[in-house]
């Protein structure tokens, strides 16, 4: 019995001092949601890809783009949503697409773009935002964050 008690106890105390070592572990690695955008293709351009935004520290964002069709292209961070990039509709004030990119993306290598811009989560949820791929000045990928 003595044995069997003595047992319970040292898995107890190897479990209790496991357990605050894991949680110290899971404090101190902060986890943060992911937003994204998916880019589809504009007129018959054939580019699509996906862009993931990061939050990290001191409002910063790292922006993740992939595209395929999309090798040696632009790509910037635009206010408003991609269904008014063409000028030929009317948009509400608050959804139209400007032109001049909030966020300049480094441009595509091999189908993928890495970028770090200044950008709270609560900017970029706050008001619509779209991703936009460029050929020269065609916009030939869009996409809304989400």
């Amino acid at each position: 019995m003595k044995k069997v008690l003595l047992a319970s106890m040292i898995a107890g105390l190897s479990a209790g001092m496991t357990v605050p070592a894991m949680a110290a572990m899971a404090a101190s690695q902060e986890t943060y949601e992911q937003y994204q955008a998916t880019i589809d293709a504009e007129g018959n351009s054939k580019v699509s890809g996906n862009v993931v935004f990061i939050p990290g520290d001191n409002d910063q964002m790292t922006v993740k783009l992939e595209a395929s069709n999309a090798n040696g292209m632009s790509a910037g961070l635009h206010e408003g949503i991609c269904r008014y990039a063409d000028d030929g509709e009317e948009a509400p004030d608050m959804l139209v697409f400007n032109e001049n990119p909030a966020f300049e993306l480094n441009a595509l290598e091999d189908g993928k773009s890495t970028s770090t811009i200044e950008l709270t989560v609560e900017a970029l949820m706050g008001d619509p935002y779209s991703v936009a791929i460029y050929d020269g000045s065609s916009i030939v990928g869009c996409g809304n964050v989400q």
